[in-house]
């Protein structure tokens, strides 16, 4: 890669990192083969946790309020499975206890042969 083309991407990166903690949004990807989830450390923040937190692989959406787990495991499987995109208003349950709805996203992102790969989605912290 160029020099350009590395601070091109820097400057990209700075200002998505701006951008996530203006609108109190963090981004999630989830590797569909290996189940692998990976948070953005806005992500993180909308938790109350540091950076580079991930959650744990045996309970990845444990951080949904016990009445919302249900529909996020169900809505992420299905955007898995079949690639159906969700857009959900749920409540979570940050490391320090507080809870805080959150506008959840997700779509799927496919390989050539038209298979999920992939899902990816974003959540917004939308009141305390």
């Amino acid at each position: 890669m160029q020099t350009a083309e590395r601070e091109s991407l820097s400057q990209a990166e700075s200002l998505l990192k701006l951008a996530q903690r203006a609108a109190f949004v963090g981004m999630w990807t989830l590797d569909v083969e290996t189940g692998a989830l990976e948070w953005s450390d806005q992500l993180a923040a909308i938790h109350d946790a540091p950076p580079g937190f991930q959650p744990p692989r045996d309970d990845p959406f444990g951080f949904y309020a016990p009445e919302w787990r249900d529909k996020i495991v169900g809505l992420v499987d299905a955007c898995a499975s079949t690639g159906t995109p969700f857009d959900e208003e749920m409540q979570i349950v940050t490391l320090k206890g507080r809870r805080a709805w959150v506008r959840t996203l997700g779509h799927a992102v496919l390989d050539e042969t038209g298979e999920v790969v992939r899902v990816e989605g974003a959540v917004q912290e939308i009141a305390p």
